[in-house]
Formats: structure tokens, sequence, C-alpha cells
């Protein structure tokens, strides 16, 4: 159980620095972009892991100096899906190039967040309903091409919103969890990470969890006497409560509709919430292994 209370502490470590700004909301946003992506024939984000730096993901270009996203330029990849509204979170891009995919559905408001922005191409996609009024807010823009999609006359818009920034949370925090990407081949057809994990959730919360999480508790098991294996059996009760809460939190933040999506200013302390409980049953079960006498065991 050390191992999922670690986990804890890096993810509420790694969100607490999400709040605050900086490239690890860069990373976060692209995350979020890469998981509206439902298909990529050419294999463009093959590259966008673990194992290699966002900058140096296919298409992205950073700044030298702060290593913030400049540049997003995924042309002509036949990319089919959705434009997450977490690109409004990378506040240092100056080109966003999408033309000539199959991105659908409508453009995010959150682009008008995007104030250094200077080219906006989108051309050639799917596009539809009405063109974000808030796009005149990017001052900075010399070149905007939104032709070829299905696109009606300016309408009303929204004010700017954290909706994106929430979104980029839930989608990590599924993918931590779970052990999965969202661009892995067993989503298809309708299914992705979000309705998968919502769909196991409560009753069947381990069959989405990364192994790995349980892999340390179950070697503990084997090895217990009777009364570890009742404290096992009562940790393990906690462990599945924290799980089920964590994975509710992650469905929140990625739901669909940004109205319906957690509060960013409580991420952070539910996740602390969660983590206190997890750290209070070891204590308390390890204080009670200890008062045991050996010959009850």
């Amino acid at each position: 159980m050390s191992l999922l209370l670690l986990f804890l502490q890096v993810t509420v470590f790694c969100f607490s620095i999400t709040l605050h700004g900086g490239n690890e909301t860069d990373k976060l946003s692209l995350i979020a972009f890469r998981a509206q992506i439902i298909g990529d024939p050419f294999g463009a984000m093959n590259s966008w892991n673990e194992s290699v730096h966002f900058c140096e993901w296919s298409g992205v270009t950073c700044g030298r100096r702060h290593q913030r996203v400049v540049e997003l330029d995924l042309h002509s990849y036949r990319l089919v899906g959705s434009l997450s509204p977490s690109i409004g979170n990378l506040s240092f891009l100056r080109v966003l190039n999408l033309e000539n995919n199959s991105f659908g559905h409508n453009i995010p408001q959150e682009l008008g967040q995007l104030f250094r922005l200077q080219m906006l191409r989108l051309g050639i996609n799917s596009f539809s309903g009405e063109i974000p009024v808030n796009i005149s807010r990017c001052s900075n823009l010399l070149n905007l091409d939104l032709e070829r999609n299905n696109l009606t006359e300016y309408g009303i818009g929204s004010d700017v919103s954290t909706y994106g920034d929430v979104y980029s949370f839930g989608i990590l925090l599924l993918e931590m969890f779970t052990g999965k990407r969202p661009t892995d081949d067993m989503f298809q057809d309708g299914l992705n990470l979000h309705n998968y994990v919502e769909k196991a959730l409560p009753g069947r919360v381990t069959e989405v969890v990364d192994p790995m999480l349980f892999r340390e508790y179950e070697e503990s098991s084997a090895q217990s006497s009777s009364h570890r294996n009742r404290m096992n059996h009562i940790e393990s009760s906690k462990i599945l409560e924290c799980l089920v809460s964590i994975l509710k939190m992650g469905i929140s933040c990625s739901a669909e509709l940004p109205p319906e999506r957690m509060d960013m200013s409580n991420v952070v302390s539910e996740l602390k919430q969660i983590r206190d409980s997890l750290s209070r049953s070891m204590m308390r079960g390890q204080h009670e292994i200890v008062s045991v006498r050996p010959q009850d065991w």
C-alpha cells in the first residue's frame, strides 16, 4: 500500500505545481489534446509519450529560454478527433496549424486565451457550430484561416474559463492510475478512456486500475500471518475506497460538458484528503500489528 501512497504524494505534488502554471501546464494541455485524437493513420502522435520530453514531440516547438510551447503544427496528418479546450492553456503559443485534417465538433472558446497567438490555421477540417467571438481577444493574430469547415457566423461568446485546465487534470489522473493512454488501440468505436473507467465504477475498479498499484499489497498478503491477513483485508477495503474516489475525480474533471467539470480549486484539496485518509489507515494498521503479542499471530 505504500506504493499507492507514494503515487498519491507524487500526484498531489504535480497538480500543485500545475496550479501555479509553468511548463507542466503545457505538458498537461498537450496530453489533453492527444486524448481527443481518435484517428492517427500516419502515427504523428507516436512520439507523444513519457519516454520523450514533450518539447521533442512531433509537431511541437518550444522556446529555448523557458521550454514553453510556442508552436503546434500538425497539418496534413489526417488526424481525426476534436480540439480540446485545454489548447487555451498553452499561453506562450504563437502558431497553431491543424489545417487539412479531420477535426470536428466546435472550435473551443478557450482559444481566446491565447494572447500571443500570431497564426491560427484550422482550414480544411470538419469544425462546426459558431466561430468563437472571443478569438478577437487574440490581439497579435496576423494569419487566420478557417475556410472549408462547417462553421456559422459569429455568435455569442463565453467568458474565459479554467475548464480546459480541469479537463487536462482529469485525463492525466485517469492515465496515471489506469496505466492506459487515450490513444491505445483498445479505445475505438466510441470507447474512450473516460467512459472506460466510468463504466467500471464503483464495483469493477480493480479491472481498470494499473495492477502495479496492487502488486506490493498482494505480495505482503501472501506472506502474512492470520492477524496480518485480517488487517490486510481492512486495508484492502480502504485502498479500493481511495481508488474509487480518485477515479471518480478523474471522471468529473474530464466530463464532456465544461459546466459539469469539477472546480479547479477543489482538485488538489480533495487529492490531499484522499492521501491523508490512506496515510492514517496505514498508521493505524501498523500500530495494531505491533500491539499484538507474537503468540497471538
